[in-house]
């Protein structure tokens, strides 16, 4: 009887921990800040081949709910991954916290849940900050404009996101069509306008080498050094005005080397102009 018992508590506690090793589980990673919040989760299936999610978002300060996002989604054996994201649609200005909510359901009776919480804080009345493409691109809702002309073409806003995700392909063309975009909308959304002679130098090079044209040599060079120009702008966040002086009007463009500068860092920039 003893030797009976033994073998039906072993067997049970393997049924345990095979439930436990063949159980569906998910990992998530939150992130939030002042423009957003984004979700990206992956899920280890075991006996269960599909999740069912839904989730919570709530943006709070001082104790006090000032936006929230809900949503569902699936995730199944073939497609683990599953990435949820938001923006918010007001200025945001102080001490921000998000409480978000994760829960997936995964066979009728089985089913699990994470929380999280993110504080932030967001500087008030900001003006002069400059953001890159990618910004311009995954915040369509903060344009300052829905058109613009480009290199004598004009564009509308679909249009532009298109080609913001396009890959540059090594077409020095594209590169500064979307760092042309981005000086742009920062100076219309009220960035320091000293860049305005990159800027105007670059939409008379697309004009003069449209869109896709990928440029060679001398004009690869001029192409790069200009799109250089505008990508440390764009990088620069806020003004600051001793860096803003380093590519106003009269700054000369280097077409001496025959160097690939694409890469070139923000201390490099800076290099180049003193």
């Amino acid at each position: 009887m003893k030797v009976i018992a033994s073998l039906l508590i072993a067997t049970a506690l393997v049924l345990c921990l095979s439930v436990d090793v063949f159980a569906t589980h998910g990992e998530i990673e939150p992130a939030a800040d002042c423009y957003g919040w984004s979700i990206t989760g992956t899920f280890v299936f075991g006996y269960s081949k599909e999740a069912y999610i839904d989730y919570s978002v709530k943006l709070m300060q001082g104790g006090e709910l000032v936006m929230e996002h809900t949503g569902t989604g699936m995730a199944t054996e073939a497609e683990p991954d599953v990435y949820f994201d938001g923006t918010w649609d007001i200025e945001l200005c102080g001490d921000y916290t998000v409480e978000g909510y994760f829960h997936y359901t995964y066979s009728t009776i089985n089913e699990g849940s994470e929380t999280f919480e993110i504080s932030f804080t967001c500087e008030c009345g900001q003006v002069g900050c400059t953001y890159t493409p990618g910004f311009w691109k995954n915040h369509p809702d903060a344009w300052p404009v829905d058109n613009l002309v480009i290199g004598g073409k004009s564009y509308s806003k679909t249009e532009m996101l298109r080609i913001l995700n396009l890959p540059t392909r090594g077409d020095i063309s594209i590169k500064l069509f979307h760092h042309l975009v981005a000086a742009i909308l920062n100076v219309e959304s009220g960035a320091d306008n000293s860049v305005r002679a990159a800027i105007d130098d670059s939409d008379a090079f697309l004009s003069s080498h449209p869109l896709f044209c990928k440029p060679r040599r001398g004009l690869k060079r001029q192409a790069e050094c200009l799109k250089d120009i505008l990508a440390a702008y764009n990088e620069l966040e806020c003004d600051n005005e001793e860096e803003l002086s380093l590519y106003g009007a009269g700054n000369p463009i280097d077409n001496s080397s025959d160097e690939d500068e694409e890469g070139k860092s923000w201390g490099a920039i800076k290099m180049l102009h003193k």
